[in-house]
Parts: C-alpha cells; structure tokens; sequence
C-alpha cells in the first residue's frame, strides 16, 4: 500500500493545491456522507442505498445487545448460519469472521466494542471487484477495474495434511499464519488424493486471495447492466464493489449476483494487485483513476455538490485516531 501511496503523494498534493483544498474529491458520493467514503463509514448504511434483490440479508449489532436480543433478530430475519460478521466500519477484511454456530457468534461478539454487521453467508461460486466510476463527458457510469478473486486452495496427495500443502506454496508461506487465523478447517486433517480444498472464502489480498485482473473482459451489456444500477441507487458515483456471481456471465445479466458491500473513494481498483503487472504499471492505473476522481469533483461542483472542510475531516482524522486506540 504505502509503496504506492508515497510516491504518489506529490502528485496528490499538487492537485489538491491547484483545487484550493487538499481534499477537493469528498463531493463525488453524495449518497454516502460528505467525505464521499474516503473513511471508514458505515457499511449498513451503504448497504441500504443498494436495491434488497441484490444484498445479502443482515442485521446491524449493537456491541451491548444481549444474546437473547441478538438471536431474535436472526430469527426475525430468518437467517441460517453459517454468517458473516464484519466490524461496520472497517476495510481490508479486518475483524471479517465466517460464523458456524450462534455460541461462536456470542463469543466474537462478546470481544467487541463497536458496532458489527452480521450478514448472510452467500456461497455463490465466484467473487469479483467491479470498480465503476461516473464520467461527465460522457453522463455515463464506466467500468474501470474487473478483479476476480481466487481464494485460496491446495490439493491433496493422500499424504500430507492441510499445514503441509499451504506451506509448500509461496503464498502459502506468506500468508500461512492469516491463512490458519481465518480459516475453520482443522490444520491436521490429511485430504484425500487429488482432493481440492479451499482454505477460507475472505477475498481479500492481504488474507491470501490472489487478484486476477480480467478488466479486458468487460463488455458492453455489463456496463449497461451497472449503468442500470447505479443510476437506481443514485447518487453514487466513485468506488468498487464486491460482489459475488455462479458464473461470468451473471455480471451481464444479474440472475445470480449478490454485492456484498460498495466502497468509495478509499477504494482501489484491484486489478493492480495481479502479480503479471509491473510496479510502474501500477502507478499509472492510480494516477488514471485519480484523474477519473479529479474530473468527476470537478464535475460535481458545478451540479451544487459542496467539499467537506478541512476543520470538518481534521475532526474526523482525530476521532477515527482515538476509536482506534481505544478499540
């Protein structure tokens, strides 16, 4: 991350001096708050904005809900374990836990001190990041970025147990004691021959998801069907969802598609992370996309859409600072 953050930094800064304020891009996602996502903001409430036929089920808890309240609203929802349970305002799959039976729920829940988001689990086969982004050139949605998530998974010979075959993998290497913290198959199992198992279902990078970028595949039916979306959800203009489809051809036609959460302007466009790309490369998918934001903020500030001041997002700097040492 800081790789390629630093030395983007002038970049950034001249920008935002040339804007007359550092961070002139928090009017481009009205639909969020004023920062426009730039800090961690609540996933429930986003989630919301998001049409129900295409969200998982969830409910929001309180970390001071008893466990006979929490469990009536599982059941008022009708959800089946096995959950998903994610601080609700987070990112990078921080504190995101797979829940098998309501005494592991109590027992998370237990340790936390701030607001959570307990979802459905959606076992649908395939995961993907679709960055999309407003281009006011054009008055249409564009699809910068398309990810696919590989989660992780090794393959049986009969012999050696599960530990055995994540550390003969590089990434394995990595990524082993992640891998084992987030995963809830026993370690010492040995699978059978040939037999594939995946070791946890978190697509994210920094828990041992490979990124495969398959943004060469967009197509112009899928740009139509996000154009779709995103002008019924209104008001959100810049950022990536993670979504989760059975095949490809669900991002055409959304007959199996679950969004598992919108991010805004802190989002990346994570194709960046497939290991074919070059470092330089990357830098210039980021510039690109902060040009894309730049004309955007541009754009919205003609249409009446005010930046948040800089008192406003020094407070929240300092607020986000004190949660975090507290929390």
């Amino acid at each position: 991350m800081l790789a390629f953050y630093i030395p983007l930094f002038p970049y950034f800064l001249i920008k935002g001096l040339l804007r007359g304020q550092l961070f002139y891009f928090t009017n481009v996602n009205p639909g969020i708050d004023k920062y426009g996502g730039l800090f961690f903001d609540s996933k429930n409430e986003i989630d919301k904005k998001i049409p129900q036929v295409y969200r998982p089920k969830a409910i929001l808890v309180n970390p001071f809900s008893s466990d006979i309240e929490i469990n009536n609203f599982i059941e008022s929802l009708n959800l089946k374990l096995p959950l998903i349970l994610k601080p609700d305002s987070g990112e990078r799959g921080k504190g995101v836990v797979k829940i098998e039976s309501k005494e592991i729920l109590f027992k998370h829940l237990s340790g936390v001190k701030s607001l959570n988001l307990l979802q459905e689990y959606i076992a649908l086969k395939l995961e993907y990041g679709v960055f999309v982004y407003f281009c006011p050139k054009e008055l249409s949605y564009k699809i910068s970025s398309l990810t696919e998530k590989i989660y992780f998974t090794v393959i049986g010979d009969g012999k050696k147990c599960i530990s055995e075959l994540v550390l003969e993998n590089n990434r394995g290497i990595v990524f082993y004691d992640i891998l084992k913290e987030n995963s809830s198959l026993d370690f010492n199992i040995v699978p059978a021959n040939n037999e594939i198992i995946t070791i946890h279902t978190h697509g994210n990078h920094c828990k041992g998801t490979r990124f495969i970028n398959r943004t060469n595949e967009i197509t112009p039916t899928m740009i139509t069907k996000f154009n779709t979306l995103m002008l019924e959800i209104g008001e959100l203009n810049y950022g990536r969802f993670d979504l989760k489809v059975n095949a490809f051809s669900d991002l055409e036609t959304f007959e199996n598609i679950s969004i598992i959460e919108f991010n805004g302007i802190s989002a990346e466009p994570i194709h960046l992370y497939d290991k074919s790309f070059n470092y330089i490369w990357a830098l210039q998918t980021f510039i690109s996309h902060w040009q894309h934001l730049d004309k955007l903020s541009v754009y919205m500030k003609t249409q009446g859409y005010k930046v948040a001041k800089f008192k406003d997002i020094f407070f929240k700097i300092v607020e986000l600072f004190i949660q975090k040492v507290i929390y």
